[in-house]
């Protein structure tokens, strides 16, 4: 357990009662280690960390998880803090007085399933500081719970008993918001991941069993926000999805294009009250899909759509055209293989390159603008 499980333990069930379940043994005692949460297995550097500060002395104030076994009970399967039960192992090389602190309080007192381990687990890993959860434990987290059917169940219950089926278009969206804000709810609230991050790992392992690919890489709108601010904006901020705030000194209105259904009647008429309100602004397309739809997509079905709403800006901005500039970008989604993106943000078209192509021909067929 990490420290902040073991002061809420302590708090709950009382001082006493917790070290009641406590001991120093040896740490040739810890025989087994059950390692779900961490996709890649302990972590030597920290291991080694460790070692060279329990030799020089530093106390162990927190215990590790354990679960007897054996004929006598005398050995023990960690369930938590393996890279502190190695760290003492190796260190008892260099002092064989060294002891390891375990608790069996969970074990003993909880009844504990394999469900209630797993969580466990993965919320002693959901710490500050070195050695929390890594973006593949909790990638793998999602994966372990979705096989094993744990996640229906939970988002079953948060949608108060009614099933959700993540086949169906039409469910598939409510499924994954569920399923993310359990998780960070419940497993990872210290890892600064929104639900967005959890609900995006869900349809990419639905994507994967439906047997599309896993390299399109889907966005929240704030993490998108975020993106382009930093790499292929020009400083204009967006209170709410669809919604922008053009900055003073690049003024600049802008749309999220999620699916090519959104192009009639959302952004043509987003475009329209832009050429009656501030048609001397740029106005810039970000094309960054996600939903249902791109389940069964591969690459090329995205390069395809691509292209298809290139083709429909082309023929708005010929019927209605503004002083400013159009341009139509994709953020990056397509992340290995034949079709992959270039990093950042990838211009298809721009209003004022008449025609002309600024850039590279790509396999995707569309003209390549670099980013300003």
């Amino acid at each position: 357990m990490n420290r902040q499980q073991y002061e809420q333990l302590k708090v709950k069930f009382g001082v006493q009662q917790v070290k009641k379940y406590e001991k120093w043994v040896s740490p040739d005692s810890l025989v087994q280690f059950d390692q779900l949460a961490r996709m890649k297995g302990n972590l030597q550097d920290s291991i080694d960390r460790y070692a060279g500060q329990f030799v020089n002395g530093v106390v162990q104030e927190t215990p590790i998880t354990a679960v007897p076994i054996g004929a006598d009970g005398n050995n023990y399967c960690v369930k938590d803090g393996v890279t502190r039960g190695k760290g003492k192992q190796k260190a008892l090389l260099s002092d064989p007085n060294q002891k390891v602190l375990i608790s069996t309080f969970l074990h003993e007192t909880q009844g504990f399933t394999s469900d209630d381990w797993e969580d466990f687990q993965d919320r002693s890993n959901d710490h500050l500081g070195e050695n929390a959860s890594t973006e593949n434990d909790m990638l793998g987290a999602v994966s372990r719970r979705m096989n094993n059917g744990r996640l229906s169940r939970e988002v079953t219950r948060l949608n108060g008993g009614t099933r959700l089926d993540p086949n169906k278009p039409t469910e598939v969206d409510d499924y994954a918001r569920l399923g993310g804000i359990w998780f960070v709810k419940e497993l990872f609230p210290n890892s600064g991941r929104t639900w967005v991050f959890f609900s995006n790992a869900i349809k990419r392992n639905l994507i994967t069993a439906s047997g599309g690919t896993d390299s399109i890489q889907t966005w929240g709108t704030e993490d998108l926000i975020k993106e382009y601010e930093q790499l292929g904006g020009t400083g204009y901020t967006q209170e709410s999805y669809k919604k922008a705030t053009k900055s003073s000194s690049t003024p600049e209105s802008l749309f999220v294009v999620t699916d090519n259904s959104r192009i009639n009647p959302n952004l043509y008429g987003h475009y329209m009250n832009h050429t009656f309100v501030s048609p001397n602004n740029d106005y810039t397309i970000i094309i960054a899909y996600h939903g249902a739809r791109l389940l069964t997509k591969e690459p090329q079905d995205v390069v395809a759509d691509r292209i298809a709403l290139v083709k429909a800006v082309r023929k708005m901005v010929d019927a209605l055209p503004i002083e400013g500039r159009v341009t139509v970008k994709s953020a990056r989604q397509i992340e290995e293989g034949d079709w992959e993106d270039n990093r950042g943000f990838t211009t298809h078209y721009d209003s004022k390159a008449n025609g002309k192509s600024a850039g590279k021909k790509k396999a995707s067929g569309l003209n390549v603008v670099s980013p300003k």
